[in-house]
């Protein structure tokens, strides 16, 4: 780096420009700003948006008296009187990066006055690694005027020059110059298309002519026959200055082209190109077919093959460290390079396609192949040629290695292959699209990896989710956006349409332009349908607890119509009509019961008394029952597993849910069928299945098959509580209940009860009935009810026993009259009751406080007594709402002592 500029870079205050330090500059920035300082051709740089200058000393000399003042200074306080044009020039080659020539521009006078010189300034744009624009550079070449001082490296004694010889061949190197220098700054880009190497090609031919020039300025001239005349000095010395000039920037024409990132090898291969004409001449035609027959010449073509050089990135690619890439041992191990390849099949392959490329005529090929590096390891490498144009020999090589980005490629199609996801690779510039299974959505695949157009995507959508998606994406796209996500319905290859979510990533370039769009597509069908059932779920449980508070209200309201019709009866001589219409309402309320308790059942609150039951033996003794039940149109089939296992379970509601399960299947075989029952051990689980080859339901009555009074029969044939007394039967044990059925390919149910370990126990016998008539009762008796209408119901009840009856209508006040001393012989008290403490509550504090006092529990259900402690079970006595008076009586009868 010269000493005089040098100084001033590393000096000058950067920090109070709008560069910043030069710590923080692009590299790209730097290298460069290293090479002009090195060249003697004058060079100035104009870099950010202030077009801050810095050039070499051979640019010193331009600005004259302003030096060193404008070194570092914004363009546009340097140039004053030519800065609209300089202004406007700049940003031409900034937007467009084309180079430009600015002709006869002259210097900034000093005080007003001028020099009287003019220069040609030649502008190109220099480019960072992506492509982008970040700085201008001016190549000065003196026009008229005297000729520029030079700098302490060299000397030029003044005179008059050839202006017309010495003008015109700097304005023509100048020409060549912009064109290496512009070739080669859109260069600093990675070179993956055909219009890169010929770029390159360009900057190549440029460089060859400008070494013609060089050598013609480096030639003596003839001897005059005459003297010659005196301003010849001045001329020759000119002409040395020219030529120096010249080789300086023949130099950085090579440095530029060392620093490229690129591999890029220069060959001859003359040689190889003779052979192949000689092969024509010879009458081949079929080159493939003769070089299967004489695989030695790719030996032989290999062999005449000539490395000119190669850059620094191709050097170190190759493992070669030399310095210089004219050396003749370095090309040598360069020639030895390519021989150390001549067994591998890849390289093979690739000189092999070079041959066909040069015999067809074809001026360029990509082929991939593998490098072997001389410390044995390999490398990926992508491998573009640009062949000889015609009366030429040299080839031209650049070597990418892509050794990382296969290995990325590689894993992530290892990666897309374990997913059970399908994951897609889109590719905007081909409209192709990589996907990892494409047989398991689209019909026209194999199995296995596939790379399909986009059309094959396109009409497998939905095509009322076509228009939606499609806009989509193209928004998403147009938009700038770089993720995006939606959900549509895909055809499958058996035709039917499943639910899919997709996301995807939009991949730009440096320019923002989409190249490739990757994601995957997710199944939600599993999710979709567990989404039902929650939702399903959901809606039973609401319904549940709607008709579970119903149900109590109901109890309540029954329990007191079910009594006082009772004893209406006991009160009215029995050949009187209201006797009989008393004994209407009882029969009437007892089937209300009965229906309020399977809307207990739904809502899984209704009494139950589990035990250790045998499910199989269970099923079989229901066998008889069953076939009374059905038609002689439909066949039975029970199949009973060896062991079928033990339930936890009410015996009873067993059989009702069973039973209601045979009928319903009944129901849908109106011609006849067969109805099957199967059960077995499914690991820790009891199935039972009940199937029918019936009518069979569609999607919107299997939503709703479970609701009560949800009903598919005509009406008066079914009150709609059977399934739902089904559902909350095997809910409230434990279980879970699964329906599967399609129309005309009717119906099965599965039962899922959890096993039990403990043998089955023998059935008790039923308690023997009390002789209730006899008993009279003496006591007294607490009532605690919040109902006010059953409260007093009871009250009349008790009473009508012989207690002496106290009554609250909540647990707070009971037990205040309890810790008061007041003393009973029975506490009676309903479950469910407001206050904060419910029947449950009030046994549990009894029992602490006052262990000897017996507590009867009145309810519709057993929400609370399933929370018991089962040491309290044998002081605490339950009876189910609504009861009738003899059931009251036998209670108390059990549970008083002496009675």
């Amino acid at each position: 780096m010269s000493s005089y500029n040098r100084a001033r870079l590393e000096a000058f205050p950067w920090v109070n420009t709008s560069l910043g330090p030069p710590e923080g500059w692009p590299p790209e920035m730097r290298s460069l700003i290293q090479t002009i300082m090195a060249a003697e051709v004058a060079i100035c740089t104009a870099w950010g948006t202030e077009r801050i200058q810095i050039y070499n000393d051979g640019f010193s000399q331009v600005f004259g008296l302003r030096h060193p003042a404008s070194f570092g200074a914004p363009l546009g306080d340097c140039w004053p009187d030519n800065w609209p044009a300089l202004h406007a020039a700049l940003d031409q080659v900034h937007r467009t990066g084309a180079p430009l020539v600015l002709r006869d521009i002259a210097p900034p006078a000093v005080n007003g006055a001028s020099e009287g010189r003019s220069f040609d300034l030649s502008l190109s744009a220099i480019r960072a690694l992506n492509g982008k624009v970040i700085g201008v550079m001016s190549i000065a070449t003196q026009t008229t005027g005297t000729a520029m001082p030079q700098h302490p490296r060299g000397s030029a004694p003044g005179g008059d020059e050839d202006p017309h010889r010495l003008r015109a061949l700097s304005h023509e190197f100048n020409n060549v110059l912009t064109v290496i220098l512009g070739n080669l700054d859109v260069l600093a880009e990675r070179l993956t298309e055909d219009s890169d190497l010929k770029l390159l090609a360009n900057a190549l031919q440029a460089a060859e002519e400008a070494t013609t020039l060089t050598r013609a300025l480096r030639t003596p001239a003839p001897v005059p026959q005459q003297p010659s005349p005196p301003e010849s000095a001045g001329t020759s010395a000119e002409q040395l200055a020219s030529r120096e000039r010249l080789a300086a920037s023949e130099w950085r024409y090579r440095t530029l082209f060392d620093f490229l990132p690129i591999a890029i090898w220069e060959e001859d291969i003359s040689d190889v190109l003779a052979l192949l004409e000689a092969l024509k001449r010879s009458g081949v035609t079929d080159l493939g077919a003769w070089l299967d027959e004489n695989p030695a010449f790719i030996d032989r073509a290999l062999a005449s093959i000539r490395v000119l050089g190669a850059n620094r990135a191709a050097r170190i690619l190759h493992g070669i460290t030399k310095h210089d890439p004219d050396a003749p041992d370095a090309r040598d191990i360069l020639s030895q390079s390519l021989a150390r390849h001549a067994r591998e099949a890849r390289f093979r392959e690739s000189l092999r396609r070079m041959l066909f490329a040069a015999w067809n005529g074809t001026k360029s090929i990509t082929v991939d192949s593998t490098l072997l590096r001389p410390d044995g390891s390999k490398i990926d490498i992508q491998v573009q040629m640009l062949l000889p144009e015609s009366g030429s020999g040299r080839l031209l090589v650049s070597e990418l290695d892509v050794t990382e980005q296969h290995r990325a490629e590689e894993r992530f199609r290892h990666v897309a292959q374990a997913s059970s996801d399908y994951i897609f690779d889109r590719d905007f510039v081909s409209e192709t699209t990589w996907v990892n299974d494409g047989a398991s959505w689209h019909p026209d695949l194999p199995a296995g990896p596939s790379v399909v157009p986009r059309g094959a995507w396109v009409d497998s959508v939905h095509p009322e989710d076509s228009d939606r998606i499609l806009k989509g994406v193209e928004t998403a796209i147009e938009n700038g956006e770089t993720f995006w996500e939606g959900e549509y319905r895909l055809r499958m290859r058996d035709g039917d349409f499943i639910p899919v979510r997709e996301r995807a990533s939009i991949l730009r370039n440096d320019d923002g332009v989409p190249v490739r769009m990757i994601g995957n597509i997710v199944d939600l069908s599993e999710q979709k349908a567990l989404e039902a059932q929650l939702r399903q779920s959901q809606r039973l449980d609401a319904i549940g607890q709607l008709t579970g508070g119903i149900a109590h209200d109901f109890n309540n309201l029954l329990t007191v119509i079910l009594g006082n019709a009772e004893m209406l009866i006991d009160d009215l001589p029995a050949d009187l009509p209201a006797a009989a219409r008393a004994g209407q309402i009882i029969s009437a309320s007892e089937r209300a019961a009965e229906l309020t308790q399977r809307l207990l059942a739904f809502a899984r609150k209704q009494p139950l008394a589990p035990g250790v039951h045998d499910a199989g033996v269970i099923i079989d003794g229901m066998r008889i029952l069953i076939e009374r039940s059905i038609t002689p149109a439909i066949a039975l089939e029970v199949d009973l597993a060896a062991e079928t296992g033990c339930v936890h379970v009410d015996r009873a509601m067993f059989e009702s849910a069973l039973l209601n399960l045979c009928l319903n299947a009944r129901d849908a075989m109106p011609e006849g069928g067969r109805l099957r029952i199967k059960a077995g051990l499914a690991g820790d689980q009891v199935r039972i299945v009940v199937s029918d080859t019936g009518t069979g339901m569609d999607d919107d009555t299997l939503l709703r098959v479970f609701e009560p009074f949800f009903t598919t029969k005509p009406p008066g044939e079914g009150n709609g509580l059977g399934m739902s007394m089904v559902y909350g039967f095997v809910n409230q044990s434990g279980g879970e209940i699964r329906i599967d059925s399609e129309p005309g390919a009717g119906t099965t149910v599965t039962l899922l009860l959890p096993a039990h370990a403990s043998p089955p126990l023998a059935d008790a016998p039923p308690p023997p009935e009390a002789d209730t008539v006899q008993i009279t009762f003496r006591g007294r008796i607490l009532v605690v009810e919040d109902h006010a209408q059953v409260r007093d119901y009871t009250c009349a009840l008790v009473r009508s026993m012989g207690f002496e009856v106290v009554a609250e209508p909540d647990a707070v006040r009971a037990l205040a009259r309890l810790r008061a001393g007041e003393r009973f012989d029975i506490l009676l008290s309903d479950v469910v009751m407001p206050g904060g403490m419910s029947g449950r509550n009030l046994a549990e504090t009894v029992h602490t406080e006052w262990p000897d006092l017996p507590v009867l529990l009145v309810s519709g259900h057993t929400d609370e007594l399933l929370a018991l402690d089962p040491q309290l079970a044998p002081h605490i006595a339950f009876l189910r709402k609504p009861f009738r008076k003899h059931d009251l009586a036998d209670r108390l009868a059990r549970m008083l002592p002496g009675t």
